[in-house]
């Protein structure tokens, strides 16, 4: 019997070819045709107990293209012996560039401006005023794979100060010109007038940024959640 492998979005560049050639691929977006699947390829999920129970014994493997695997329940799993993978590293790149999109977007009241022009309104100048961000406080959440990218482009191309914040981090390592590893994460939300978010979702980081944090963030701030 050919492995079968389930993708709830099918995979790109050429991924999802290069499989059919050792397994029965089928896309099927809601899942539906899992039972007797060896293999699943999810997207939004989730993939908990019931799913996988659902799926049948065949199950040996559940994946996921991108970064993260909350929406996955990794204890079920485990406890049926069902190897659980993801790609860390797959959008990295782009989801840094997102985000200092997003935070450039912001300063400049992108779509404010667009709104405004889209309903044939007059310019709002005061409310189209930007904030220039070089020299502004940004302070980075998570100093991982993208964590990395966003505080070396807004230091080093932005002109911004950046301090982060990672407790997985050690303080004492190098970092680009303009940023700064600090222990404090209140002092990340208090002194920015941008903050960042890159952390994985986890029950630890869950509500990381909640009421008590964005009131510390100084009137007239933003907070990008990447």
């Amino acid at each position: 019997m050919p492995v079968k492998v389930v993708m709830q979005n099918e995979l790109t560049m050429g991924a999802a070819d290069r499989i059919r050639e050792m397994a029965e691929v089928v896309v099927d977006p809601e899942l539906a045709q899992v039972s007797g699947a060896d293999i699943v390829v999810a997207g939004r999920g989730p993939i908990d107990a019931e799913f996988m129970s659902r799926a049948g014994n065949r199950l040996k493997m559940v994946a996921t293209p991108g970064i993260g695997v909350d929406k996955i329940d990794v204890e079920a799993a485990s406890e049926r012996g069902i190897i659980v993978i993801h790609n860390p590293d797959a959008p990295s790149q782009s989801t840094a560039e997102h985000t200092v999109a997003l935070l450039t977007a912001l300063a400049a009241r992108v779509m404010t401006g667009d709104r405004f022009l889209r309903e044939g309104r007059p310019l709002d100048r005061e409310r189209m005023r930007g904030t220039e961000l070089l020299g502004r406080n940004l302070g980075v959440v998570g100093y991982g794979r993208i964590g990395r990218r966003v505080a070396a482009a807004c230091a080093l191309g932005l002109g911004m100060n950046v301090r982060v914040s990672d407790p997985f981090v050690d303080g004492r390592q190098e970092t680009p010109e303009g940023v700064t590893l600090t222990d404090d994460l209140d002092s990340v939300f208090a002194d920015a007038k941008f903050v960042t978010l890159h952390v994985p979702l986890t029950p630890a980081t869950r509500h990381l940024a909640g009421e008590r944090e964005l009131r510390m963030i100084p009137e007239g701030g933003y907070l990008v959640n990447a």
